[in-house]
């Protein structure tokens, strides 16, 4: 209630929702969600900060996880990457105990990924697909190792790092030679 009456802003504010988070339980999940789809708390300058809060959950449920990727589909600039690049965490904290939990957010990564233009946004959404250990979407950060934007080459390596297969290997192997 404090993250959402004013009494708590900044850094403050910031630390309330890793508490939340920390929690581990529904409840404050739901706390966090509510304070994260609160018109106010969006508007803030500090809003991608308080999304990576999110990241200290390590068993998320699929409501978060859907959460996180609407709140991305429904930002831009810095908000919208930092809404990806957390939705992936929680994908690949999922992933951890369920290997198939998360598919419509990645599958929804590799739908912007694809659609993506600008160089910020398509390294946030590597960085979002290797978070997630997404296999799924291998030839995606392939493609992405292959780019002329070398930081999104870098991105693309450290993403394909998260898939612990042979094919993932070869391509790290490759950009090293």
């Amino acid at each position: 209630d404090a993250c959402l009456d004013g009494s708590l802003e900044g850094r403050p504010r910031q630390v309330a929702l890793e508490l939340l988070a920390n929690v581990g339980d529904p409840a404050a999940e739901r706390a966090l969600r509510r304070v994260l789809a609160d018109p106010s708390v969006v508007a803030a300058e500090d809003y991608p900060a308080m999304l990576q809060r999110t990241l200290l959950i390590r068993e998320p449920e699929d409501a978060t996880i859907a959460f996180l990727a609407d709140r991305a589909e429904a930002l831009e600039g810095a908000s919208a990457r930092s809404a990806y690049v957390a939705a992936g965490g929680l994908v690949g904290h999922a992933r951890e105990r369920e290997p198939e939990r998360g598919g419509e957010a990645v599958r929804r990564m590799v739908d912007a990924f694809d659609g993506a233009e600008d160089p910020l946004d398509r390294r946030a959404l590597v960085t979002a697909l290797g978070n997630a250990a997404a296999s799924e979407a291998r030839d995606r950060l392939v493609e992405a190792a292959r780019d002329d934007d070398r930081a999104l080459r870098l991105t693309a390596a450290r993403a394909l790092a998260h898939l612990s297969d042979e094919e993932s290997a070869g391509q790290l192997a490759d950009m090293v030679g």
